[in-house]
């Protein structure tokens, strides 16, 4: 029994957020109500919502599972004298054949192709969520050039843009799939500009940088 309540604190402790991830939260929410401040359709929320629920699983991702590096980190492999860029670069395709990280990193990357139509239209474009994708496992991948157990790996990359293709093609199956009333109500929700699902993954990124 104690080890099994061990396992649940452990599990709770891996999801709960430090106070700088919620800071970036609420600026984030408060943000968000000011921009449909003026728009009283209450199916607003799923804009919302999927933008808050997108923050909180970057943000997890970037600390728990790609391992962005922090301030604090890098302060003290440079207070230690050593350098704080550390190059581990693979850019030769599957030399390692598909493994479990690829596998998780297909997984990794699905949430966010699923979320960022909900949040806005035009992430209903395969560009634009092929673009988002690519981008911010770049951003993963150029970030671990300053880590000391991580690689920065063209397989990362490919996998991840992968999970985001599959992500958004899921999200497109299901949203085809729905009565044409629903249909209605979440073109309603699709007034957030382009640029939100990026600000989020920013914010995410930056708050996991200084935490």
């Amino acid at each position: 029994m104690t080890q099994q309540i061990g396992y649940w604190e452990s599990i709770v402790d891996i999801l709960t957020l430090k106070p700088v991830f919620l800071i970036g939260l609420l600026i984030l929410a408060s943000f968000l109500f000011w921009l449909t401040r003026k728009n009283k359709d209450s199916s607003k929320l799923i804009n919302i919502l999927s933008a808050l629920l997108l923050f909180y699983y970057m943000s997890f991702t970037f600390f728990n599972v790609f391992g962005v590096p922090t301030l604090r980190e890098l302060n003290r492999i440079s207070g230690f004298g050593e350098s704080i860029f550390n190059p581990n670069i693979n850019l030769i395709p599957f030399i390692d054949g598909i493994n479990a990280g690829y596998i998780l990193n297909i997984l990794c990357f699905i949430p966010i192709g699923f979320l960022c139509p909900l949040i806005s239209n035009k992430y209903r474009k395969f560009s634009y969520s092929l673009l988002l994708g690519f981008g911010t496992s770049l951003l993963i991948e150029i970030s671990q050039l300053f880590t000391i157990a991580r690689a920065t790996d063209i397989d990362d990359l490919i996998s991840n843009v992968l999970g985001m293709i599959l992500g958004y093609f899921l999200i497109e199956v299901i949203l085809r799939m729905i009565n044409h009333s629903s249909n209605k109500i979440l073109d309603k929700t699709y007034g957030f500009s382009w640029m939100i699902p990026v600000l989020v993954v920013f914010i995410a990124f930056a708050n996991t940088f200084f935490s």
